[in-house]
């Protein structure tokens, strides 16, 4: 062969394997959370996230769906805001179904189980949740961010450093995915009423990478470690083909007869 033949063909090759090169970006942790995950992959709207149980959690922000899927049982299920709404609903019934159960018992002793069991139907009121800038600069990992506050009811309850997409290095379109899932993760958790979603539906948007976040009240920390642009495989993004779809509803409403 040629050496220009041998050259168009090489140029040849090299398109095939660009063309077909998935690129996203991988962000990796360091977070003193119990069970927090250690990364998170974005590919085309779609979010990647490791779970405890060796599964994985997809969050697709194109179609607003979260997939958890769990490759060892090789099963997988889909929530939407609807599947929460009914969810949710499907608890209420439960907590009202356990309430009924516990009205013939002394006060005392109902109040305790009640507590113990997290059925007090009392919902406090939703802060005001507020973020203030400022105007303090520092790196971390060698990322120059900004120090933020989130307030709520007027007092100090997080501060985290928040870096522009453009200092991390993320692409517009990823920085996009992520605020698409963030507010999709707000309104599931806002949706999700007595199934514990309630702190995680007031926390306001930082419009920015949270390079480092510290909870005052609970004293966790979370820090980003590494921001890299890697060719990732689509196919980790959704279940395989052969795992069995789960319906999340069907079994609390077989656990309600």
């Amino acid at each position: 062969m040629k050496k220009s033949q041998l050259a168009i063909a090489f140029l040849a090759t090299l398109s095939t394997m660009v063309a077909s090169a998935d690129q996203g970006t991988v962000i990796k942790f360091n977070s003193s959370t119990p069970g927090a995950p250690s990364q998170l992959s974005i590919l085309n709207g779609n979010v990647l996230i490791p779970s405890a149980d060796d599964g994985r959690i997809v969050m697709d922000t194109n179609k607003n769906i979260m997939m958890m899927i769990n490759d060892p049982q090789k099963k997988y299920m889909e929530m939407d805001d609807k599947t929460i709404e009914q969810s949710s609903a499907i608890m209420d019934q439960m907590q009202a179904q356990m309430l009924a159960q516990l009205k013939s018992l002394p006060e005392a002793q109902r109040k305790a189980i009640e507590q113990r069991m997290g059925l007090d139907q009392s919902k406090p009121a939703e802060p005001k949740m507020e973020v203030k800038k400022t105007g303090k600069k520092r790196k971390v990992n060698g990322i120059e961010c900004e120090d933020q506050n989130v307030l709520s009811d007027g007092k100090v309850t997080i501060s985290a450093c928040v870096a522009t997409p453009k200092a991390a290095g993320i692409s517009d379109a990823d920085y996009a995915t992520m605020k698409k899932m963030f507010k999709f993760s707000k309104s599931m958790a806002k949706k999700s009423g007595n199934m514990g979603g309630g702190l995680a539906a007031n926390v306001p948007d930082l419009n920015g990478i949270p390079m480092e976040v510290n909870d005052l009240q609970s004293g966790n920390t979370m820090s980003i470690t590494s921001i890299e642009s890697a060719d990732l495989d689509s196919k980790n993004f959704a279940p395989d083909p052969s795992y069995q779809r789960f319906d999340p509803l069907q079994q609390m409403q077989q656990q309600m007869q």
